[in-house]
């Protein structure tokens, strides 16, 4: 049996402090050869980004995690754009190494303190979920929807108790 769930990642509850980036412009951002399957691409990096690989210049460096009450950064957010930790980059890289796109970016106090270096993630992987037995993908997308996850990747997710992902039924239930 194999079953596909959508990756949701973000706050579990209301969020009232602010996450921004403190340099560069996710509207500027593009992908990093252009003309690369735009049909299915992204216009820009402030969107979910999926498939190609997206041009750094204009990615933020430092964003302002503006928590006050001391709660740690999750393991995936999704403000200002898809986010991870060193343990997220590293349980994903090691199912799927160099298949998708991590861009290191530090998330600082509102005193410019380091809280902690963590990646943006830019999906590598575009597929037809529906015929999910043709690919080995683990994490992808499909059609600018997703991301999704295999079943083995919630698997390990779950297992590792990584936090900030919230879990449905799965979107595909198959033999």
């Amino acid at each position: 049996m194999c079953r596909v769930y959508r990756l949701r990642a973000g706050p579990a509850r209301s969020q009232d402090f602010e996450v921004a980036p403190l340099d560069g412009d996710l509207t500027r951002a593009v992908l990093a050869q252009p003309g690369a399957d735009v049909e299915s691409a992204p216009a820009n990096a402030s969107h979910f980004p999926c498939g190609p690989r997206v041009s750094t210049d204009f990615f933020p460096q430092n964003i302002l995690w503006g928590e006050r009450d001391g709660v740690p950064l999750p393991d995936f957010d999704n403000r200002p754009m898809l986010n991870v930790s060193g343990r997220a980059r590293g349980l994903i890289e090691t199912l799927e190494p160099g298949v998708h796109q991590f861009v290191p970016v530090c998330f600082c106090d509102s005193s410019g303190r380091e809280l902690e270096r963590r990646y943006f993630l830019v999906v590598g992987s575009r597929i037809d979920s529906l015929d999910h037995r043709t690919g080995r993908a683990h994490l992808w997308c499909e059609d600018n929807q997703g991301p999704f996850v295999s079943d083995l990747l919630t698997a390990a997710l779950q297992a590792s108790q990584l936090t900030g992902l919230q879990w449905d039924e799965p979107v595909i239930d198959a033999d």
